[in-house]
């Protein structure tokens, strides 16, 4: 009896852990309703049959009930034919290599079914082709081998089947690893299947050493058994991780988005302060000498009017439901800019290595900006202020971004940051995406935060890579484009000086006055009113009266009145074709991302200064409208 022991205890714990996961897998899917957790639950109903038929065969061979060991040894039997359909179905679910690889699986596990059917049906029909219950009178007999039936051929080509389905689960997550680098979560299914396959195996020698013995003569259980239960055990344990990290991601967004409705709310108050000051400094600027004594004081307030610009965009990184505005831009330049002026006097050298024909990307130079320069700071914080090097790599790849795990790899380019200091510790590493999370003593927590708003609104993706003392590596992955960059009309060293009617609408009384200054400076006749109400009113008025205007500017957002975006379809119906500018403070919002698809023609992102305004009024008017100065 201390002979079976060992391996009934063994089997009883695995079978345990197995129910208890089982159970919580049938509640996460009718909760839930996701495929994954079926594919698990199914899992485990084969391990609880496996592993609970084979206790079975052996408790009931040792206390003499033979007969119904036999029995229990054929469903044991019967159970593993189950894996062979199952594995696909779960691959399937849980790894990301292409719609073909998809369809494979599905053919797979048809053919699985399928077999299984037969396999089932010829046990009953015929048992002698799978498993006979007649022993042969010269095998062993023995107290845990007494209830085990005599193999057919069906039963040692459904091993073979079996073993082959464990290699090519195998050969596929080794594929998604090295192709995704998700170890993370398909390490343990990886080492589960490994170990089940070596155990399987075994049994196939030690079964062709019992071959003149009778079956289970010198082992007294299946080494597959266990190694499949335990399988099915790191299963559960892999996909239980994936679903907390997801959990803790979807938490991670609310938290972003909890952040956006207080920073979109901030960041448009303080631009309509900035436009006042930046408005009237630039309107300043223009209008002095080049002798001015002041004219040096008046551009240092400039210069900090536009960094308090750039601090109200990383404020609307966090706004909820907010787009970038993008445009086609050589991500090269961006980069090479940023960081050049983050490690300007600092020890730390930036080495670029550049990929020949690298693609564009479609983005907000702005905020793939601010992307860059975080990640910098953080490579520059890890050397500790030491001499160095920080490698910045772009090559042309393929992608699956996430969302798309349906559809073919699509072009991107990939951006990497490496630094070789002192690297990011294994506990905080799930963590660095967290709001408010920071190792720091002076740190904020939101640096890594905003990137990873950043770059998920741009539908890209990025990652993290380190290893404590060794160094750190964060990827970004934008979409590639094909299309070359637009070239600007620039103002540099001209004064355009303009003729026509202009219409400006801002609930903002100073933000209205200044804007009616820097038109009027630059030559435009101008009319101020406070809502879309009012604009739409005016603009009839000139209708009706012959003049028509020129073109018409228009706050998007009016407290406690029609703002712009419904006073252009009122005012297009009133004079179609009439040049409209949306102005915003909320520069990331749908309308601006898209003003043409809202009936706009141009867009002016608060604060505003008198460069910004030439170039829209060149944008929208006709050439004779500006003459040069």
């Amino acid at each position: 009896m201390g002979s079976i022991l060992w391996p009934v205890i063994l089997l009883s714990f695995l079978w345990g852990i197995t129910f208890i996961g089982t159970l919580m897998y049938i509640y996460l899917y009718i909760n839930i309703r996701r495929r994954l957790f079926l594919a698990v639950t199914l899992f485990g109903l084969i391990g609880l049959t496996f592993a609970g038929s084979e206790i079975l065969v052996i408790v009931l061979g040792s206390s003499g009930a033979v007969k119904a060991g036999l029995e229990f040894h054929r469903i044991e039997a019967l159970s593993v034919l189950f894996f062979i359909p199952m594995c696909p179905f779960f691959l399937n679910e849980i790894l990301d290599l292409g719609s073909k690889y998809k369809n494979l699986n599905t053919w797979i596990f048809r053919t699985g079914i399928a077999l299984s059917v037969i396999f089932i049906t010829a046990a009953f029909i015929r048992p002698e082709l799978f498993l006979e219950f007649e022993r042969h009178p010269e095998f062993t007999v023995t107290p845990w081998n007494a209830s085990r039936g005599v193999p057919g051929p069906l039963y040692d080509i459904r091993g073979l089947i079996v073993m082959f389905i464990g290699i090519y689960t195998i050969a596929s997550i080794a594929a998604d690893i090295i192709l995704h680098g998700k170890l993370r979560y398909l390490g343990l299914i990886l080492a589960g299947i490994v170990i089940a396959i070596i155990f399987g195996l075994t049994d196939i020698i030690m079964a062709a050493y019992e071959k003149h013995t009778g079956l289970f003569s010198v082992r007294v259980i299946s080494y597959f058994c266990a190694g499949l239960t335990l399988f099915i055990i790191l299963s559960m344990i892999s996909v239980m991780r994936l679903f907390i990290d997801q959990g803790k991601e979807i938490e991670n967004s609310r938290k972003i988005d909890s952040l956006g409705i207080l920073a979109g709310g901030l960041a448009h108050d303080f631009n309509n302060i900035l436009s006042g000051i930046l408005g009237n400094i630039t309107l300043l600027i223009d209008k002095a000498k080049q002798d001015d004594p002041g004219l040096e004081s008046m551009m240092g307030i400039e210069y900090a009017a536009y960094r308090a610009r750039a601090l109200t965009q990383q404020l609307l990184t966090f706004s909820r439901g907010g787009s970038p505005i993008k445009e086609t831009s050589h991500i090269m330049e961006i980069v090479e800019e940023t960081v050049n002026f983050v490690l300007s006097g600092s020890k730390v050298r930036p080495r670029f290595k550049v990929q020949p024909n690298l693609k564009n990307v479609h983005v907000d130079a702005g905020q793939i900006s601010q992307v860059i320069q975080n990640l910098v700071i953080n490579a520059l914080d890890a050397v500790n202020g030491e001499e160095g090097f920080i490698d910045i790599t772009f090559e042309n790849d393929k992608c699956r971004f996430p969302g798309t795990s349906d559809r073919e790899p699509a072009d991107c380019i990939k951006i990497e940051v490496r630094d070789y200091g002192c690297g990011i510790s294994t506990r905080a590493l799930p963590y660095i995406f967290d709001p408010y999370y920071t190792t720091k003593d002076r740190g904020s927590g939101l640096g890594l935060a905003i990137c990873y708003s950043i770059i998920r609104k741009h539908d890209g993706n990025i990652t993290v890579h380190s290893r404590p003392g060794e160094g750190t590596v964060m990827t970004v992955y934008l979409p590639a484009v094909d299309e070359q960059p637009d070239t600007a009309p620039s103002v540099e060293k001209r004064k355009d000086i303009f003729k026509g009617d202009i219409l400006v609408m801002d609930d903002d009384p100073v933000l209205r006055t200044t804007l009616e200054r820097m038109l009027t400076h630059i030559g435009f006749s101008v009319t101020a009113v406070p809502d879309g109400a009012s604009a739409v009113e005016a603009v009839k008025k000139s209708a009706e009266s012959g003049k028509i205007l020129d073109a018409v500017i228009m706050d998007l957002t009016v407290s406690g009145g029609m703002g712009g975006q419904k006073a252009a379809g009122l005012i297009s119906a009133i004079v179609p074709g009439l040049p409209l500018v949306v102005a915003s403070g909320y520069s990331d919002d749908p309308v601006m991302a898209h003003y043409g698809d809202y009936g706009f023609s141009a867009r002016l992102i608060k604060p505003v200064s008198l460069d910004d305004l030439r170039l829209v009024m060149l944008e929208v008017l006709p050439v004779n409208n500006s003459l040069p100065d």
